[in-house]
Formats: C-alpha cells, structure tokens, sequence
C-alpha cells in the first residue's frame, strides 16, 4: 500500500500467535509439551514533527507543537491502522499551501513506529528579487533570480539554493496566455516533500523528494528557461525526475532542468536496487522450562545501516526506512504444560541491498522479522520443531 508518505520508521516487531503442540511426539514419556509460542501485544507509536507551531491529532488523542517547532508522539498505540490529522496553527504566507492534511497510517510487520516530518516554508520571509519585464520582452542576455535567503533555514530542506535564468527576449504570458508587462516579481522555494514508505524498496522506482514552488504561479514563458536546485554534493551523479524527464545531479550538487512554465515542480529520485536476504542468529541457548507462561528476553537489531553517510541520501534513507539502527530488549513468550529443559533460536532476517541512481552506488542493510523457535529436550514432547515465526 501507497501510504501518504512520510518518514516512517522501519522497525519489525512480533504479533504472531502460532500453536506448535500438533508437532509433538507424544509416544514419549513426555513432561514438557510447547502449546503455544507467541510474543505479546505489539504497540506502535507515531512520531509528528513539525518547523512551526501545529496541531496534531491520533484518534481522540490532540497535542500541540509550539510555535519553535518540536516533536510529538503517540504512543502505546495498538490498533494497526490510525488517520492522522495536522494542521498549522501559525500566522503566514506558508508553503506548502495546504496547511491541513489527513494522513493515513498503516503498521505492518515490518513497522511498529511511524514518523511524519512537516517542513514548512514562510515564503514572505525569503529573498525575492524583482525582474522589470518590458511589454516588448525581456531585453538581456539572462536574468537571475537566488533563493539565498533561504539558506538561513539550517538543518531543513529550505536551505536549497535555486535559480532561475530567464532567455533574452523571452515573452511572458499568464496563464490564458495574456501578455504580461511592467514589474514582474519572481521567487523560487524549495521544500522537502513528505514521502509515503513502502514494504520494500521496489527494484526501480522514482521517489518523489522535493517541490521547487515558483511564482508567480501560471506565468508562461516563450522561451524555456533554466530552473537550478542545489540537491547536495554526496547526491552528485545520482538521477533526479523532474516533469517526466530524467537530469542527472552535477559534481557541484545542483541540478539543471528547463521550465514553460510556473508552478511547483516536483523533483524525485530515481534508484534502481537489488538485494540478498541474510538469516542473523540472534540467539542459541539451552533454557529452564517452567509449566506455564514463559519470558524470554533477548535483543534484536531495528532500522537500517549503510554507506550513504550525511546529506541527501542520508534524509532520504531516513525518508524510506525510518531511523537509523538500534538494538533493543524484547521479550518473546510461550507456554508450555509442564516443566523442563530444551533450546531457545532465534533468528532475524537481513536485507542487504544494493541501490544505484545514475553512476551513484551505495550499500544498506534492513532490519526486519524476526523467528522464535523452542525445541524441548529429547523425552520432553519432541526432538525438534521449526516454528513460530514472530514478525
């Protein structure tokens, strides 16, 4: 499913209840028979972070973001599907222009935590440098409009530096293709896009990352003119998509593409990926088995790690995998008829991929589900069983 995305972070936790009792030999004098193996209640969280003041809503649940900006989250969540509801409570000329949005979110195996990052841009606030645009055309060899108030923005997509080259003797028309004359007010934001999160990184795909937003909207030119947007260095050689056609990101990190016409112009990232699938023992272990419920606590990895370092590809494995590794105490579950001894396995699945974009290549490896299986001892219901999995 094609979630609205945003950052989600991967995290594969373990909901599944499976009954082993039917694999047991019971001809034995058995004292030890596994009913059931499972790992609990799975509870989720949705992280929501916002630049400027907003308020969010869970279900029934409402917090606020003050107006800095900061984070929220909703936790101990356990139902699998929530709607998630923001809107931007500060005064401004904000971009994106939609200041509500409805998002869907939905927790699968490979998930128990969701993050939604909104960026908002004050456009009012950034440089706008004006163009006199006479009736006859524009007479000039180019016309450059910067973005550099932008940069002030640290640590957030607006900090991308754009600019706009305008032909000489380029017409401008509006969007009924009406001649426009006198000033002309030209500016160029840019802003990260929230990125819904697949199950898997598809083998090719386009993800679309950041909105230049040009104004003034609807403005035509007779002449394509040359839109310019600083992607980052460590993105250099990788393909970017930008109205249907391929560009390819420069050694200096900007990419090039021509526009007709204004409007947001949507800048994805085209990846090409293959990947292996490794089987980690986390855990291989004789136990004590007591009649009853039963708690085994182990540490299992959540999230990704790769070669793609800050920058980004960084953000935009954050983007498609949720939050970088970490290793965490969990506790897996079963019940057994009586007491005895026998051996605790269990194993995390690995997927190490390669992704390429353009001449770009990097490695990443991600977490996800995870098996438990309980062999009691020989003479205590069954030599062996493969089960349970848990993801």
């Amino acid at each position: 499913m094609k979630k609205t995305k945003f950052v989600s972070l991967v995290a594969a936790m373990f909901a599944a209840s499976t009954l082993l009792s039917s694999c047991w030999c019971h001809e034995d004098s058995a004292s030890t028979d596994i009913t059931e193996i499972e790992t609990g209640v799975v509870t989720y969280s949705i992280a929501v972070q916002s630049n400027v003041e907003t308020k969010v809503q869970v279900g029934s649940s409402i917090q606020t973001i003050p107006a800095e900006g900061g984070e929220v989250v909703f936790k101990n969540l356990t139902d699998s599907k929530y709607t998630v509801k923001t809107t931007v409570l500060a005064a401004g000329n904000f971009l994106p222009k939609e200041t509500t949005k409805t998002m869907d979110v939905e927790f699968t195996e490979e998930k128990t935590s969701s993050v939604i990052v909104l960026n908002y841009v004050d456009a009012d606030s950034k440089s706008k440098q004006k163009v006199t645009v006479p009736s006859s055309g524009i007479v000039a060899t180019e016309i450059v409009v910067k973005n550099d108030a932008a940069a002030e923005v640290e640590g957030t997509k607006e900090t991308i530096p754009a600019t706009l080259t305008i032909p000489a003797s380029t017409q401008l028309t509006d969007e009924n293709n009406n001649p426009l004359s006198g000033d002309q007010t030209f500016s160029v934001v840019a802003y990260t896009l929230p990125i819904a999160q697949d199950e898997e990184l598809p083998e090719e795909t386009v993800t679309p990352a950041v909105t230049l937003e040009c104004q003034p909207d609807g403005v035509h030119f007779s002449n394509d003119v040359t839109l310019k947007a600083y992607i980052g260095e460590d993105a250099a050689g990788a393909i970017v998509v930008v109205n249907g056609k391929e560009y390819t990101v420069a050694a200096d990190g900007y990419v090039s593409f021509t526009v007709d016409h204004f409007s947001s112009h949507e800048v994805g990232v085209k990846t090409k990926s293959t990947y292996t699938t490794e089987t980690k023992t986390l855990v291989n272990q004789k136990i004590d088995i007591i009649e009853g419920e039963n708690e085994f606590t182990y540490e299992r990895y959540f999230g990704w790690t790769s070669s793609a370092k800050l920058g980004f590809f960084f953000t935009w494995h954050t983007i498609m995998f949720g939050g970088e590794w970490s290793k965490e105490p969990v506790v897996a579950k079963f019940d057994a008829t009586s007491a005895g001894t026998g051996t605790i396995n269990i194993t995390q699945e690995i997927k190490h991929y390669i992704i390429k974009s353009g001449i770009l290549t990097f490695y990443t490896d991600i977490y996800g589900a995870v098996t438990v299986t309980v062999i009691p001892d020989d003479g205590q219901g069954a030599s062996s069983h493969s089960g349970g999995s848990a993801n």
